[in-house]
């Protein structure tokens, strides 16, 4: 018999409590697996986050702003273009269908979202020239079957067209991808377009886009448009993108430090079940150990068999933790929330797995591996 088959038999002798402790351990996983995931969620990676500003009202995100402060701020020093957006909620043919949707100047949002939103210069050249056009994020279009030149039927959430009609017809010029872990989850219209058929809120923007010119601190730039509109109507509240992420993540608490500490209890917890079932099973395994010993078994021999076992154990609840984990991240990913399309295994959580699948196999078998150094032989088997 190998070390490979003794652990193997001894941790499923019991397989009751085997099937139990591995539930437990892919419980956990799952948990951690799935927590990660919206940690990153929440996230903003793009390379120009921390240098591309965000003007919106100072009282509310959800406040608009007058179109004709893009102009303006386009005339302030160091500004090197502007764009904007509104931010609206969409279906496509039935409510069961939502969609995030982004009514953009399609000239320059685009490029100042170049890094983040990669489309080809064909599809974005003919989006720009058609009014009722619409740019789809590859997983929009992979999950409702669209393609390049097939009519899109949208409905917009809170949203009345001036002639009544009780949709809007776009059509797909073009299909983006997400660069990093962008997620492409969203449609971008023609603001002009929109801006035009509705019949409340005209002329005004959910959001305006600043880049500076190359050595202009964004700071600077972002106190000389807030100064601008002191104590106008609309007064303005200008971060970088990086900031604005962090602002509204805030509103939910501290996630990272809810997560973590989430994250530090469910481990604590699965480290002591099993240690305290691997000193279970030691205890009534310790004749056998016994004999071992008189064998000629070394202490390192038996400190295999024992970090073998509690390897072995978190391997098989890690793997199918993960596993499910990324079942239920996947799921998530299908249903109406934008945060919950964001949310992806990629490679850092399984990487992050692996190393505490060894942690947690090491940890769990370190103190009953202390004990087998005490274990005397003679003593034991002298009791039988």
């Amino acid at each position: 018999m190998t070390i490979l088959g003794l652990i193997r038999k001894n941790l499923f002798r019991r397989k009751l409590r085997t099937g139990l402790l591995l539930v437990t351990i892919a419980v956990v996983f799952l948990l951690l697996s799935v927590l990660a995931s919206f940690k990153f969620a929440f996230d903003v990676d793009s390379r120009a986050a921390d240098t591309r500003l965000l003007t919106f009202n100072r009282i509310s995100y959800s406040e608009k702003l007058p179109i004709a402060y893009a102009a303006q701020i386009a005339a302030l020093p160091g500004v090197r273009d502007v764009g904007y957006s509104n931010l609206l909620l969409g279906f496509y043919r039935t409510r069961a269908n939502p969609v995030a949707i982004y009514a953009i100047d399609p000239n320059v949002f685009l490029t100042q979202h170049a890094e983040d939103v990669l489309v080809g210069e064909k599809e974005r050249a003919a989006f720009a020239a058609d009014r009722a056009g619409v740019l789809v994020g590859s997983g929009v279009a992979q999950r409702y079957g669209l393609h390049v030149g097939d009519p899109l039927p949208l409905s917009l959430a809170g949203v009345v067209r001036s002639d009544g009609a009780p949709s809007w017809r776009f059509q797909v010029d073009g299909i983006y991808r997400g660069a990093g872990r962008i997620e492409p989850i969203a449609l971008y219209i023609h603001d002009e377009y929109f801006d035009e058929a509705r019949v409340l809120d005209r002329g005004t923007v959910d959001m305006i886009w600043v880049r500076t010119k190359p050595g202009v601190p964004p700071d600077q730039v972002a106190n000389a448009i807030d100064a601008r509109f002191r104590n106008a109507l609309a007064e303005t509240r200008t971060t970088t993108e990086s900031e604005f992420a962090r602002a509204f993540v805030a509103q939910f608490g501290n996630v990272a430090v809810i997560i973590a500490a989430i994250a530090l209890a469910a481990a604590a917890t699965v480290l002591l079940i099993v240690t305290n079932t691997v000193m279970i099973s030691f205890r009534e395994r310790i004749r056998e150990i016994a004999v071992l010993k008189a064998l000629g078994f070394t202490n390192g021999k038996l400190y295999r068999l024992i970090f073998g076992e509690t390897l072995l154990l978190s391997a098989l609840g890690g793997i199918a933790g993960v596993a499910a984990g990324a079942l239920m991240i996947s799921a998530l990913g299908q249903s109406s929330n934008a945060l919950f399309q964001r949310m992806t295994l990629g490679p850092v959580i399984p990487a992050l797995a692996v190393l505490a699948i060894f942690l947690l196999g090491f940890l769990g078998g370190a103190f009953p591996a202390t004990r087998i150094a005490s274990v005397d032989p003679a003593r034991v088997l002298a009791r039988e």
